[in-house]
């Protein structure tokens, strides 16, 4: 096993246990749970989470279902969007919003600092094993955002200058990085709807050829041969993508709908005390 897959399986496995370690904790702080609804819903989220894990674990590493084909479509959207739908349905729930409303919004923001992650997708990079237009963005970004998630953590439980509209701003910033990289994985693996894989470069060589001094025939050859996404749909790299980000995913939605919230909350103490006054 590479240092890229051993690093990936172990970097999920501590951000998993430390997330519910999270939900655990907040489970406990809740005053109006009985122990026995303490009990049901540590049992519960332990079984989503971990459940979610195993089962991905066992489709991913046995059965290789995600593992990119050139004549078929990708798979991993699939994966990612069951996580993020399941998250979404958890949080509609009224015993979700209790032990949210309990989690400091501190610990979801250190917690993004589980995107350190990509450093496996930088490796991957210098090593010639995944294109840049893909590791560029998803793995410098995720190293940037995982590097400053304890700042902004610590920068808003200070209340330091600005620590608001930091946080948000950061949390947005960091949910359009996973998307556009999101995006760019799944139209460079190799799938009958690739379009942004350097490989298609082949189908204009011969005609640039033919542009005699104005084609760049060796940055055209260099780019033809660039690797494509596809060692990131076969386990155990692939984990990051059916579980990482969507867990991630989720993780960002609740700290923003935290944030709004808490902003709309103070927005309205300011208003009331204005037509109070």
């Amino acid at each position: 096993m590479s240092f890229s897959e051993y690093y990936t399986l172990v970097t999920l496995s501590i951000g998993g246990l430390v997330l519910w370690s999270m939900v655990f904790l907040a489970i406990q702080r809740v005053q109006s749970f009985t122990p026995r609804e303490k009990m049901t819903a540590t049992i519960v989220s332990a079984v989503l989470l971990f459940g979610y894990f195993f089962v991905a674990l066992l489709v991913a590493g046995v059965f290789n279902f995600f593992a990119a084909e050139p004549n078929r479509f990708p798979r991993i959207p699939l994966g990612a969007t069951v996580a993020i739908i399941i998250g979404i349905m958890v949080f509609r729930t009224p015993t979700f919003h209790k032990i949210l409303n309990n989690m400091p919004i501190t610990w979801l923001l250190a917690w993004v600092s589980i995107r350190l992650i990509g450093i496996s997708f930088v490796v991957g990079y210098h090593q010639g094993k995944l294109p840049g237009i893909f590791a560029i963005p998803l793995g410098y970004g995720d190293v940037v955002f995982g590097v400053t998630a304890p700042v902004v953590a610590y920068w808003y439980a200070k209340q330091k200058t600005g620590y608001y509209p930091l946080a948000i701003i950061w949390s947005l910033l960091s949910v359009l990085d996973i998307l556009v990289s999101g995006t760019i994985a799944v139209f460079n693996q190799s799938s009958p709807i690739q379009q942004v894989s350097f490989n298609a470069a082949i189908q204009g060589l011969d005609a640039c050829k033919n542009l005699g001094p104005l084609c760049d025939v060796v940055s055209i050859s260099r780019t033809v041969n660039q690797p494509n996404v596809d060692m990131v749909t076969v386990f155990p790299l692939v984990m990051n993508p059916i579980f990482g980000m969507p867990v991630l995913m989720t993780v960002e939605m609740f700290t923003l709908w935290y944030l709004f919230k808490a902003t709309y909350l103070k927005q309205t103490a300011k208003n009331a005390k204005y037509f109070l006054a």
